[in-house]
């Protein structure tokens, strides 16, 4: 739920760009950010400090740019299977698994990898779900929006962020569009 908090200030840094708003709207605006349903409930969920402390990557192996890639894709593909349809989604909590994924993620920010590079690793995962009727890419978007618009120092949350929620919305795994495209082109 936290690509909610992204969506939201995404969506406010727009709405506040646009010519014709009155200050007083781009106010309330601002001052209602964070009141939204998914940003409320989300809230006792978000946990960054131990998802996001820097010490978790001290015991991950040094890795080139393209092994660290391959060993996030291959730890966001590796999640276990969540059967959202059964559990109800506003229930969905993810499982530790996705604490590894984070750590890639961190380590990947923290040595300086390219971030276009990592952005599309991520894409093309995002692409993929059929499940949530486009909100795996809208969220991604939004991350990588917000990822350009932040100051250096803050820059490394969002390719977290974007880590994260493609762990957990690949654990729902709902990708025949996907896999039935993916066939369809093989054999054209």
């Amino acid at each position: 739920m936290d690509s909610h908090l992204h969506t939201g200030t995404n969506n406010r840094r727009y709405l506040l760009s646009l010519d014709g708003i009155t200050l007083q709207n781009k106010l309330l605006g601002l001052l209602t950010g964070f009141t939204g349903p998914e940003v409320l409930l989300a809230e006792r969920l978000l946990n960054w400090s131990s998802n996001i402390d820097a010490d978790t990557t001290s015991s991950l192996p040094a890795r080139s740019q393209e092994h660290l890639l391959d060993a996030l894709t291959e730890s966001i593909e590796g999640q276990p299977w969540i059967d959202w349809r059964a559990i109800g989604v506003a229930r969905v909590v993810a499982s530790d698994e996705v604490k590894e994924t984070v750590a890639l993620a961190r380590q990947y920010a923290d040595l300086g990898y390219d971030p276009s590079a990592y952005f599309e690793r991520l894409a093309e995962i995002a692409c993929r779900d059929d499940f949530t009727e486009m909100h795996a890419l809208k969220h991604f978007q939004a991350i990588v929006d917000e990822y350009y618009s932040t100051r250096e120092p803050y820059r490394w949350l969002h390719m977290v962020s974007a880590a994260k929620s493609a762990a957990i919305i690949h654990a729902g795994r709902e990708q025949k569009v996907y896999h039935q495209a993916k066939e369809l082109l093989a054999a054209a």
